[in-house]
């Protein structure tokens, strides 16, 4: 009767070790700020899975994976592990003296310019410079250049210039204005 029990023991075990196991499910960190999760990725889409485990984002808010900006309903790379959400800060945009409010989520004032569809030219004017940070609230102010042709006594000067006065684009031009000299139009215009 013994060898009648072990020989059931034994197809028993090898029923058990033959059933396959369950698939599991790739893990993903999502980095939101300072709060850190790792969910099971049960679906397609960075913004799906953002989705089902209530995270909410805007539509200026930007979704990286692995490091790199994705479009939100894109599909997952295979090599997927983690999702980072920039959220978007407040931009008070200056645009040749209109202003906008706006909100943003690029990480220098030259990547929000890019954005805004806007190329830089020589002479442009952009405050803060291109490579700042952004961090939170930003004022950003740019004024596109002006070709200027300047001529003063026998020598002229043609170039470009973001002055808003006629005087400031004599001085980046390196020319001053002393004794009786004078401008048309004058150099407050």
């Amino acid at each position: 009767m013994r060898s009648i029990v072990v020989k059931t023991l034994i197809c028993a075990a090898l029923v058990v070790s033959c059933q396959p196991s369950s698939p599991s499910l790739p893990e993903v960190t999502i980095v939101d700020g300072e709060k850190i999760i790792t969910v099971e990725r049960t679906v397609d889409s960075p913004a799906a899975l953002l989705i089902s485990v209530g995270i909410p984002f805007s539509p200026e808010d930007m979704v990286l994976v692995n490091g790199k900006p994705v479009p939100r309903d894109s599909l997952f790379p295979n090599d997927a592990n983690t999702i980072q959400i920039r959220r978007a800060v407040p931009v008070k945009f200056i645009n040749d003296g209109v202003q906008a409010d706006m909100r943003s989520a690029a990480y220098t004032v030259g990547q929000f310019i890019d954005d805004a569809g806007i190329s830089l030219h020589e002479g442009d004017y952009l405050d803060p410079p291109p490579s700042t940070p952004i961090l939170g609230p930003i004022i950003i102010e740019y004024r596109p250049a002006s070709e200027i042709q300047i001529k003063a006594g026998n020598e002229s000067y043609s170039g470009f210039t973001s002055a808003e006065t006629v005087g400031l684009a004599l001085a980046q031009a390196g020319i001053s204005l002393q004794g009786l000299d004078y401008s048309i139009p004058a150099e407050s215009e």
